[in-house]
């Protein structure tokens, strides 16, 4: 996402799209349904601040295999790591330009063998790291080669170990392999079908499709891992099935999709072929409210949780 001039708590504000310890503060409550999705709110963990635990501008999320829980703290510039009822654990990253450094990094994500890439947005690269954070490789920087990438935010690892990497200022959709040689491209600017303006996330589905959060043109298109065109849907709106500003992604162990509703404050489930399911969430800073939610992930038991970008804070709903 692209930066704006800060808003009134130094925070970068948000614009044309979402660019954008010990202490622990953790909330758990008594469960609030969420209608029409079969989601319950849990327990939520975060507060404002630089220190271990705290965030400031909570954006990508990911978990991995074993359970833990990687959110990308954007203006600190680090990944934090949780467990599942948001222990913190560990962290590690700088503002730098050096590896191991990130430069406000949107995205985050975990493969099958637990090596962990970071879309570090403002150094115009991918990071690759192993379970334990240390550095592996690093690839992109900016240009307008293939094989370069300009503001990206948000990548997928595909069953087969490849990489996809949304170059959002290109308005493209980038494959690449594991070690980061790059493979293939699809999108370009536009409002057309198969086309983007500002994407913000991209997930592999359960039949190996690509879905993309296509945030200026308000809808998710879906593409082949070929790059083919297979469909979209979404309009600026309101109402159920509508989006102001779709961010983040996930698939549910149902198949369904998860789509971060940002600037409308829900979370909205669709079944792969875009049929609306149900919704959760509204604007607030209670427990199960978002305040400009971000990211999304799901974990192997099967339960979402959801970056709260304003409320700097991580809120987990349980199936």
């Amino acid at each position: 996402m692209f930066l704006t001039p800060t808003n009134s708590n130094g925070k970068p504000g948000r614009g044309l799209h979402f660019l954008m310890g010990i202490l622990l503060t953790l909330v758990v409550l008594t469960p609030l349904h969420a209608k029409g999705t079969g989601y319950s709110y849990l327990l939520q963990w975060g507060t404002p601040g630089a220190g271990a635990g705290q965030f400031w501008g909570a954006y990508g999320i990911a978990s991995n295999q074993k359970g833990s829980v990687y959110v990308m703290d954007f203006v600190n510039d680090r990944i934090e790591v949780f467990d599942p009822q948001g222990l913190f654990l560990k962290q590690w990253g700088n503002k730098g330009t050096d590896i191991g450094q990130f430069h406000h990094a949107l995205g985050v994500a975990v493969d099958l063998k637990g090596d962990v890439y970071v879309a570090d947005t403002l150094n115009d690269r991918v990071q690759k790291f192993d379970p334990s954070g240390a550095p592996l490789t690093e690839w992109g920087g900016a240009g307008d080669a293939p094989e370069n990438l300009f503001n990206p935010t948000s990548l997928a690892a595909t069953p087969q170990g490849d990489l996809w990497v949304v170059d959002s200022s290109h308005n493209l959709l980038k494959r690449f392999r594991a070690d980061g040689k790059y493979v293939g491209q699809l999108g370009g600017e536009g409002k057309g079908p198969g086309q983007l303006e500002s994407p913000d996330c991209v997930a592999v589905g359960p039949q190996g499709l690509l879905y993309v959060s296509d945030t200026q043109n308000d809808r998710v298109e879906v593409f082949s891992q070929e790059g083919k065109f297979r469909m979209a849907w979404g309009k600026k709106g309101k109402g159920p099935g509508d989006f102001d500003g779709p961010a983040g992604l996930a698939f549910d162990l149902s198949g369904n999709l998860l789509v971060v509703d940002a600037r409308n404050n829900r979370v909205e489930l669709f079944s792969p072929q875009g049929k609306y399911e149900g919704q959760f969430g509204r604007a607030g800073k209670g427990a199960g409210d978002f305040s400009i939610p971000e990211g999304v992930a799901v974990d192997e038991k099967g339960n979402v949780y959801v970056t709260d970008w304003g409320g700097d804070r991580v809120e987990k709903f349980g199936p």
